[in-house]
């Protein structure tokens, strides 16, 4: 205001804590298979051991989703190691933040399409990284997804999910 003070909004519950959470996925090892030509919603459903958090309870983890507690500009960043293991030269990952079930709500110019690791070997490791902010209304949901453009999978303990404020 022009007393220079900063007002946090607050949530239905009159909590005025900006949400923030990190979360990751609950298998051992390599688990999130997706075969060459479908989308996947990624399941981040951990949040045991240090470093994980829920900061204002905005995190669903039974349907790995975010759910905005008010009006506003969102920091998203999800994190995957993936594998392709689909036997051909050339796979490629689209990682994407669906808002509200759908790609494109609330973006300018409609959908935000990104290819990942385009062109790779078969058989290989690689990270893939997704940073966006978005703006989103109270009510608004957002969760993970990726496309496979051959078979993959995800190798759990090094994927993560993070929402910044």
């Amino acid at each position: 205001d022009s007393g220079g003070r900063i007002a946090k909004p607050q949530n239905s519950s009159g909590s005025t804590l900006l949400p923030m959470f990190m979360v990751g996925m609950s298998g051992g090892g390599w688990s999130q298979y997706i075969s060459s030509g479908n989308w996947g919603k990624l399941p981040f459903n951990y949040s045991g051991g240090p470093g994980y958090q829920n900061i204002g309870g905005c995190y669903d983890l039974s349907n790995s989703r975010f759910n905005a507690p008010w009006t506003g500009f969102y920091l998203f960043k999800f994190h995957n190691y993936i594998y392709g293991n689909s036997g051909t030269i050339g796979w490629y990952v689209h990682p994407m933040f669906y808002v509200n079930g759908s790609s494109n709500t609330r973006r300018a110019g409609g959908t935000l399409y990104r290819i990942r690791n385009y062109g790779l070997y078969a058989s290989w490791g690689q990270d893939t990284d997704l940073c966006e902010l978005i703006y989103l209304t109270a009510g608004d949901y957002v969760e993970a997804w990726w496309y496979a453009g051959g078979d993959m999978q995800s190798y759990d303990p090094y994927c993560s999910f993070n929402l910044f404020q």
